[in-house]
């Protein structure tokens, strides 16, 4: 005779609550994530403005008539960040150009959201230095979902500044006069018109023992031969911060990040 053991209903509830929660645990959907009262906006390492060579100045160089010397952009920073180190494991993709602030805390480090993703609901957990911490950083602190959390594939700071062109300026040769030099300062407009500034005249033994223009040593290595100068340049403008990646420029002035 075949006996049948009674079910155990305690034990079967008991085994499918601790594998619920370890699913939870698992899944990320425990967060110890707290609303703090005084939002604190993401302030990047930087100046409001900085300044770079278009091209090398290092070592001699030589310009003729109407050349241009030397070539430098200008760049401010908007007061807002940019994503561009981290991939992005959510189907709406991180907003650029906007404000992220430090809205929920986990334990002492903040999580960072912005109203442009997911309403605030799902922000970025950062470390002091900018960093995103663990393996799931990616984190939902509101909504009926809170507590779900995603793993993010990169490097380095997740904000960058963001950053806009801000015109350009330069110094080319206009020649000699009487034995008097010729330079002019110029910039760029957004239309790519080169406007003249000003006019600079100096005597042959000015340029020679050198000139500084806004900030620029410029220097002669020999006079004036046939409409052309050799010279050298020294000078350092504003950099870029340190939380900027690397990057190049193109003709137009504008940023290309690598």
């Amino acid at each position: 005779m075949c006996t049948l053991n009674k079910p155990e209903p305690c034990r079967i509830r008991k085994t499918h609550i601790v594998v619920f929660l370890l699913l939870l645990i698992v899944s990320g959907c425990v967060s110890p994530a707290s609303k703090i009262k005084e939002p604190m906006p993401y302030i990047t390492d930087q100046q409001s403005t900085f300044s770079i060579f278009r091209d090398d100045i290092a070592g001699p160089r030589s310009a003729s008539m109407g050349e241009e010397l030397f070539w430098v952009f200008n760049y401010r920073y908007l007061g807002s960040v940019l994503i561009k180190n981290y991939s992005c494991p959510t189907s709406e993709k991180y907003p650029q150009g906007f404000v992220w602030s430090g809205t929920h805390r986990i334990g002492s480090d903040l999580v960072y959201t912005c109203e442009k993703y997911y309403l605030g609901q799902i922000g970025i957990t950062l470390d002091n230095s900018g960093i995103p911490i663990g393996k799931r950083p990616l984190i939902q602190v509101s909504g009926n979902k809170k507590g779900r959390s995603w793993k993010i594939q990169g490097e380095g700071k997740f904000f960058i500044p963001a950053i806009a062109y801000d015109g350009s300026w330069g110094v080319r040769y206009g020649g000699t006069l009487d034995g008097v030099y010729v330079f002019e300062i110029c910039k760029s407009t957004e239309s790519a018109v080169i406007e003249i500034l000003q006019s600079l005249k100096v005597s042959e033994e000015a340029f020679l023992d050198g000139i500084i223009i806004r900030g620029v040593l410029l220097k002669g290595l020999a006079p004036d031969k046939n409409g052309v100068i050799r010279f050298d340049l020294h000078g350092e403008q504003s950099p870029p911060p340190n939380d900027l990646p690397k990057f190049k420029v193109d003709e137009t002035g504008k940023l290309h990040f690598t």
